[in-house]
């Protein structure tokens, strides 16, 4: 049997960009309060515990959002160790608190979230910090997709993760990945318009430009009721024809996360509010479950997630694929110095290129200066060439 028929791969966007929460008026739910946090072994990152009150994700894509979640301030929280050492988590922003500078987790022992609000306490179990399995691979294969918004086929990279470990499973993971590439600036300027006039000048320092953004989504997968304690070719990120990320060489860094059970349960649920496009599925509202109760007063609903997770991490390089055709940033030039296009509406300091004696050309400054679609000169420390 096909081994994905026993892996849960939920994959989601949930970019406001992409998902309008409509909140109807005549509902009458309650502010919900949403609690946040991850513990891991990831030394890069400094826990925080993120607080606020939202309305009910609920009914049909559309419309607006009529309430904006609300962040908490003023809670009282901390995590406990199993040891019985209390690690105070103090206020760093509204909604967000932050562990001191240091703070680290100890494999092999276990950590439960309180927080007390408004004089009521809310608390998690305990969850043990294991070890995560490293990823054994990652890898990507040329696919067709259709984009959600058209409706059009498009051509590009997915990218797919395997692992296994000897431990006694069942597994469950989450991904979180973040992706750095090369891009270009496309044109080579000969000159540069002062305002007045037009002086020898080049763009050869500011056409080579890296990127790194944030994947978004919700990336989970788990080994129930298989034989081996194996992920083989989870689905990852789509990576499309159209944009700068694959015009020269692309690095996908993926942080995986080994979960406890009442994580991923929370996690499918979440995937059960969104449907293949992204956006809400239109059935009655529910509420989603999380792993934090009200110990002061059972009777009080809370959602959000606890986790305690050990962290392995990959990063890969992938150059520019020759399957398909690669649609970058439009760059168009146009001639400057004419009756349509005069000198004087160009701004100073923009690059132009003399196409012929006389004859200058130019284009958005972004065609020049790779620096205007917000990227970086500056070669990331772990980047590796061809």
């Amino acid at each position: 049997m096909r081994l994905n028929k026993f892996i849960l791969f939920a994959l989601m966007a949930l970019t406001a960009s992409c998902v309008d929460r409509f909140i109807p008026e005549t509902t009458g739910y309650d502010k919900v309060l949403f609690i946040e946090c991850l513990l891991s072994n990831d030394t890069t990152i400094r826990p925080i515990v993120n607080i606020s009150l939202t309305a009910p994700v609920v009914s049909q894509a559309g419309g607006k959002l009529t309430y904006v979640p609300e962040k908490v301030s003023g809670a009282i929280v901390k995590i406990v160790c199993s040891d019985s050492t209390v690690a105070l988590f103090p206020q760093f922003d509204a909604g967000t608190y932050r562990a001191d500078q240091g703070y680290k987790l100890v494999t092999g022992k276990s950590y439960k979230l309180i927080a007390v609000i408004d004089n009521k306490t809310y608390e998690s179990d305990f969850q043990k910090l294991n070890e995560c399995p490293p990823i054994d691979s990652i890898s990507c294969k040329h696919v067709l997709q259709k984009r959600s918004e058209d409706g059009q086929i498009i051509e590009g990279l997915r990218f797919y993760l395997s692992n296994h470990t000897p431990e006694t499973g069942p597994s469950f993971y989450r991904w979180t990945m973040d992706a750095t590439f090369r891009y270009q600036a496309p044109y080579l300027a000969s000159h540069i318009w002062t305002g007045r006039t037009t002086l020898g000048a080049t763009n050869r320092l500011v056409r080579d430009c890296w990127k790194t953004k944030t994947i978004n989504g919700i990336y989970i997968g788990n080994t129930r009721g298989l034989t081996e304690n194996r992920v083989l070719e989870a689905p990852l990120n789509f990576e499309s024809q159209y944009g700068d990320e694959l015009t020269i060489r692309y690095s996908l860094n993926v942080k995986q996360y080994n979960i406890p059970e009442s994580a991923m349960n929370f996690w499918e649920n979440v995937t059960k509010l969104v449907n293949e496009t992204g956006t809400l599925y239109e059935t009655q509202p529910f509420r989603i479950e999380g792993n934090i109760r009200c110990t002061t007063d059972p009777t009080v609903y809370v959602a959000g997630i606890f986790e305690v997770a050990g962290m392995s991490t990959l990063r890969i390089f992938v150059d520019r694929p020759t399957t398909f055709t690669i649609y970058p940033l439009e760059c168009f030039l146009q001639q400057v110095g004419t009756r349509d296009f005069p000198w004087y509406r160009l701004p100073s300091g923009s690059y132009v290129t003399e196409q012929s004696p006389n004859v200058f050309m130019t284009a958005n400054q972004a065609c020049y200066d790779c620096q205007l679609r917000i990227g970086t000169l500056y070669k990331p420390p772990f980047w590796k060439d061809k």
